[in-house]
């Protein structure tokens, strides 16, 4: 076992503190152009932060490595993909946007912090929890229950899509050879389907990766190890805490407006939503180790 040995501070750490500082700055004396920029600034400072504190003990970095630029254009796609899933589930809306190119700039930024922040956090944790086992009896994976899966959750993935598409039925060559759908055909239906948004990449890309002897999931489970999904699900709950706290006092944000439970909240996100955290960070584990392993690989490294 390698023995892990805290080594010097690197300079993007404290410039990650600096970075940081503005965020209380910035609320407290209410600079319009913090307030409108909080959440990208906070994320930015959040990352340079958290991997210099990786790097002190690693002695390597993740932001430092010839992929980070990947990782980076993945975490814009990925997000720009559940964007389009909100089209069926207008779950959540944005406010106080900038106008012209700045507004596509904040997103670029903003999305492109996504990946990094939930994978850095991640890595933390193995820091922290480096010689803590999470073990407990093993599961026996069998193919009919990576099958079982995989159809889950390609269904899940078309559930939200499905009352939207009836909507414009009469495109059709036939209308009535969805007769026997039609009672889906409430757009409304649609909105009540962030459980499978939220889900669905685990469920398909997880096995995937699995019989592709890629990290996942399953497969640490399998040997009795549940401590890649535990610290991932914590990941994702601090990172869903930060993105909800920040967001709650900027002035470009995201409103929800979420059908179930939905006035029962935790600054701007409903009690509910918090647990679309875990599983979010388990899709963003699977979608990064199918597409682009080495990203996995350096945030682990040793420390398994």
């Amino acid at each position: 076992m390698k023995v892990m040995k805290k080594r010097y501070l690197p300079i993007w750490f404290y410039i990650g503190i600096i970075i940081l500082l503005l965020v209380p700055v910035g609320i407290i004396f209410k600079i319009d152009v913090i307030l409108t920029w909080l959440t990208p600034i906070f994320w930015t400072g959040y990352i340079l932060l958290i991997d210099g504190i990786i790097f002190s003990f690693k002695g390597k970095s993740f932001l430092i490595f010839q992929g980070i630029f990947i990782v980076i254009i993945l975490s814009i796609v990925v997000w720009w993909f559940f964007e389009w899933t909100n089209i069926f589930l207008s779950n959540w809306h944005y406010v106080g946007l900038t106008e012209n190119i700045l507004r596509y700039i904040g997103y670029f930024w903003a999305f492109g912090t996504i990946i990094p922040c939930i994978l850095l956090t991640y890595g933390l944790l193995l820091v922290i929890f480096k010689n803590v086992r999470i073990e407990f009896k093993g599961i026996n994976v069998k193919n009919k229950y990576l099958t079982l899966m995989i159809s889950v959750g390609i269904l899940f993935l078309l559930l939200p899509i499905i009352p939207f598409s009836l909507k414009f039925v009469n495109r059709s060559a036939d209308i009535e050879l969805f007769s026997w759908m039609m009672v889906l055909g409430d757009i409304k239906i649609s909105e009540y389907m962030a459980f499978a948004v939220w889900t669905f990449g685990f469920l398909i890309l997880d096995p995937i990766n699995y019989l592709m002897q890629k990290p996942s999931i399953i497969g640490y489970i399998e040997k009795g190890n549940y401590k890649v999904i535990s610290l991932l699900s914590l990941s994702g709950i601090i990172c869903g805490i930060l993105w909800e706290s920040v967001n709650w006092f900027a002035t470009t944000r995201w409103v929800y407006t979420v059908p179930i439970l939905g006035n029962i909240k935790i600054f701007e996100m409903p009690i509910l939503g918090y647990l679309g955290f875990i599983t979010f960070a388990w899709e963003i584990y699977d979608i990064v180790s199918f597409l682009y392993r080495p990203a996995i690989t350096r945030i682990q490294e040793w420390l398994l």
